[in-house]
């Protein structure tokens, strides 16, 4: 059918990236199929002490979401061409200003959406330091205009190569 590219989500609070990245590896060789893998960036990440990273968004929880990016982009450096990158995905559910949530596991508490960003941000500029190889989508879904002058604020343009926003095409 022409299909040549699949999305991968990665679960929260998955550790094996290593395994994931040799069956993309294989699955590439064999089938010439690529892959957007797409990491969702702290959301739905526990801390290992039963607390929700972005419920109680302290340092030490967020370095820890943080030293997880930077594992994921380790695993995914030597990829190349098999892989493109997507950090965190519609956030336009839990970015929407209130910083609210239904359950523990979807609740962000952020001082503000720009904190939240500047959090985003951060972790696309650690996942570039860990690999410079591929380029790092921002995985938003809708866009409302509060938003746009957050990401500004918190420098979600600099921090990303490009934006994969829900639409028709669901495109890079």
């Amino acid at each position: 059918n022409g299909t040549n590219t699949v999305k991968l989500y990665i679960p929260a609070n998955f550790k094996d990236y290593a395994a994931v990245a040799r069956d993309i590896g294989d699955i590439h060789a064999r089938t010439g199929l690529y892959f957007r893998v797409l990491h969702f960036g702290g959301m739905y990440f526990e801390n290992g002490s039963g607390n929700f990273v972005f419920q109680n968004p302290t340092e030490p929880n967020l370095r820890a979401a943080e030293q997880d990016v930077r594992a994921f982009a380790r695993a995914m450096k030597g990829l190349g061409k098999a892989v493109r990158i997507q950090i965190t995905n519609e956030d336009d559910y839990y970015a929407t200003g209130n910083m609210g949530g239904q359950n523990p596991w979807d609740t962000v508490r952020f001082r503000s959406l720009v904190d939240y960003y500047k959090f985003k941000a951060r972790l696309a500029l650690a996942y570039k330091q860990e690999d410079s190889n591929h380029l790092v989508a921002f995985g938003h879904g809708e866009i409302q205009p509060n938003q746009v002058q957050a990401m500004k604020q918190a420098g979600i343009d600099a921090a990303y190569d490009g934006d994969s926003i829900r639409s028709s095409t669901d495109a890079l």
